[in-house]
């Protein structure tokens, strides 16, 4: 769920969230920068491709897959000794509002980017006529 939300990135901070309540800062670092990279590099390939409806729904659902995996792959098991030995797991609606400020994070952090590269490059909007 919070990876649909806030694409990968969202995921890979719950994986570094849940490290880090592990005690375990320094693998949660390691995800971090991995993760930073990979994010980085799902962006790439997505601005490749044209840019229409299904290609970014099939990206988002990529996305989702790839978090799902390593989610799985790295925690599955310490999550799941965790649950059969009576410990309690965060809610949905937590992992909901991680994806949620992930996503506006990013939004935030690309609109500033864009800014910063038009005022660079001197593309900046011109106002209206009046």
């Amino acid at each position: 769920m919070g990876t649909i939300l806030g694409s990968l990135a969202a995921g890979v901070v719950m994986l570094y969230l849940n490290y880090h309540a592990l005690g375990r800062a320094g693998l949660a670092r390691t995800i971090g920068l991995w993760g930073i990279a990979l994010f980085l590099t799902v962006i790439g390939i997505a601005s490749l491709v044209p840019n229409t409806a299904p290609l970014a729904l099939l990206f988002m659902g990529i996305q989702a897959v790839i978090a799902y995996f390593l989610t799985e792959k790295l925690q599955g098991p310490a999550i799941r000794y965790h649950r059969e030995h009576g410990g309690l797991m965060h809610s949905n609606l937590r992992a909901a509002m991680i994806g949620f400020l992930t996503g506006l994070a990013l939004f935030f952090l690309l609109v500033v980017g864009a800014s910063l590269f038009m005022a660079a490059t001197g593309n900046l909007p011109q106002p209206p006529a009046s």
